[in-house]
C-alpha cells in the first residue's frame, strides 16, 4: 500500500510540476523558488518546534529542487543557444565549487560557534543577495524588451 501511495503522490506531483512549468514564466517561477528558500531558511532560523523544522525542510526541498530544474530553462530562454552551453557549464561549475567550499566552511562555523545559527544567517544573506540580483536581472530584461 505504501509504495502505491508513494507512486500516486509522485505522479500527481510530477504532472502538477510539468503543467506549472509549461504554462508559467520561468523567471517568475525561479523567483518564487528563491523566495521559498528564503522563507524556509527564516523558518529554520526561528523554528521553535519540530513541525516548523519539517515545514522548513519542505520549503527548502521545493525551492532548491525546482530551482535546479528551472535554471537551465531560464538560461535557454534568455540567452542565445551558443551561450547556453557555456553558461550552463559555468553555472554547474559554480554550484559544485560552492558546495565543495561551503560544506567545510559551514562545519568550521558550527564548530567555532557551537551552533548552526551563524551558518543559517550566512545562508540567509547569500540567498537574499541572489534573490535581489535575480529580480534585478529579470526587471532589467523586461524593461529592455519594451
Amino acid at each position: 500500500f505504501f509504495f502505491q501511495a508513494e507512486d500516486g503522490i509522485r505522479d500527481v506531483a510530477v504532472t502538477g510540476v510539468q503543467r506549472v512549468l509549461f504554462r508559467s514564466e520561468p523567471a517568475f517561477l525561479i523567483i518564487l523558488t528563491m523566495v521559498a528558500n528564503l522563507i524556509g531558511l527564516l523558518i529554520l532560523w526561528l523554528a521553535p518546534t519540530p513541525l516548523l523544522v519539517n515545514v522548513s525542510s519542505l520549503l527548502l526541498g521545493i525551492g532548491f529542487g525546482l530551482g535546479f530544474l528551472l535554471a537551465p530553462i531560464l538560461l535557454g530562454r534568455y540567452f542565445h543557444e551558443r551561450l547556453f552551453t557555456t553558461l550552463e557549464g559555468v553555472r554547474m561549475s559554480l554550484v559544485v565549487g560552492f558546495n565543495a567550499i561551503m560544506t567545510p566552511v559551514i562545519g568550521l562555523m558550527v564548530d567555532a560557534s557551537g551552533s548552526f545559527i551563524t551558518s543559517i544567517i550566512l545562508m540567509l544573506v547569500v540567498q537574499a543577495i541572489a534573490l535581489a540580483g535575480t529580480v534585478g536581472f529579470v526587471v532589467k530584461r523586461r524593461l529592455a524588451a519594451r
